[in-house]
Protein backbone atom coordinates (compact mmCIF):
# COMPACT_ATOMS: atom_id res chain seq x y z
CA UNK A 1 0.00 0.00 0.00
CA UNK A 2 1.45 3.87 -1.03
CA UNK A 3 -0.40 5.29 2.18
CA UNK A 4 1.46 2.92 4.28
CA UNK A 5 5.15 3.92 3.30
CA UNK A 6 4.31 7.20 3.21
CA UNK A 7 3.40 7.45 6.74
CA UNK A 8 6.92 5.84 7.72
CA UNK A 9 8.78 7.88 6.11
CA UNK A 10 7.22 11.00 7.36
CA UNK A 11 7.91 9.70 11.20
CA UNK A 12 9.85 12.40 13.04
CA UNK A 13 13.20 11.12 14.33
CA UNK A 14 14.78 13.75 15.73
CA UNK A 15 13.24 17.35 16.97
CA UNK A 16 14.56 21.34 17.50
CA UNK A 17 14.75 22.13 21.30
CA UNK A 18 11.68 24.32 20.74
CA UNK A 19 9.57 21.45 19.67
CA UNK A 20 10.65 19.22 22.07
CA UNK A 21 10.33 21.64 25.01
CA UNK A 22 6.36 21.59 23.74
CA UNK A 23 6.41 18.40 23.36
CA UNK A 24 7.02 17.80 27.24
CA UNK A 25 4.98 21.22 28.36
CA UNK A 26 8.44 22.35 28.97
CA UNK A 27 9.83 26.26 28.07
CA UNK A 28 12.89 25.92 26.37
CA UNK A 29 14.76 27.23 29.10
CA UNK A 30 13.48 24.19 31.49
CA UNK A 31 14.53 22.01 28.51
CA UNK A 32 17.92 23.48 28.60
CA UNK A 33 18.34 23.37 32.37
CA UNK A 34 17.83 19.59 31.76
CA UNK A 35 20.27 19.74 28.87
CA UNK A 36 22.59 20.92 31.22
CA UNK A 37 22.05 18.45 33.85
CA UNK A 38 22.65 15.79 31.91
CA UNK A 39 18.81 14.16 32.64
CA UNK A 40 17.95 14.73 28.47
CA UNK A 41 20.93 13.92 25.51
CA UNK A 42 21.15 16.09 22.78
CA UNK A 43 22.50 14.86 19.23
CA UNK A 44 24.64 17.80 17.36
CA UNK A 45 23.55 18.39 13.85
CA UNK A 46 25.56 20.93 12.30
CA UNK A 47 24.58 23.99 14.23
CA UNK A 48 21.51 23.08 15.66
CA UNK A 49 20.78 20.42 18.73
CA UNK A 50 17.82 18.03 18.27
CA UNK A 51 16.47 16.05 20.95
CA UNK A 52 15.22 12.20 19.70
CA UNK A 53 12.01 10.88 20.46
CA UNK A 54 13.34 8.07 21.57
CA UNK A 55 15.77 10.09 24.57
CA UNK A 56 12.06 12.04 25.04
CA UNK A 57 10.66 9.21 25.56
CA UNK A 58 13.15 7.47 27.47
CA UNK A 59 13.45 10.51 29.74
CA UNK A 60 9.71 10.19 30.32
CA UNK A 61 9.82 6.73 31.11
CA UNK A 62 12.88 7.23 33.80
CA UNK A 63 10.84 9.94 35.46
CA UNK A 64 8.13 7.62 35.96
CA UNK A 65 5.45 9.71 33.41
CA UNK A 66 4.75 6.93 31.71
CA UNK A 67 6.16 3.67 30.75
CA UNK A 68 8.50 3.26 27.61
CA UNK A 69 6.85 2.23 24.25
CA UNK A 70 7.67 -0.96 23.65
CA UNK A 71 10.36 -1.57 20.66
CA UNK A 72 8.73 -1.73 16.94
CA UNK A 73 10.00 -4.82 15.02
CA UNK A 74 12.35 -3.95 11.97
CA UNK A 75 14.78 -0.81 14.00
Amino acid sequence: MQGDSTAEQKETLALPRSAAARALGLSTRSLDRLIQAGAIRIVPVFRRRLVTVKELNRFLAESGFVEEPPEREGR
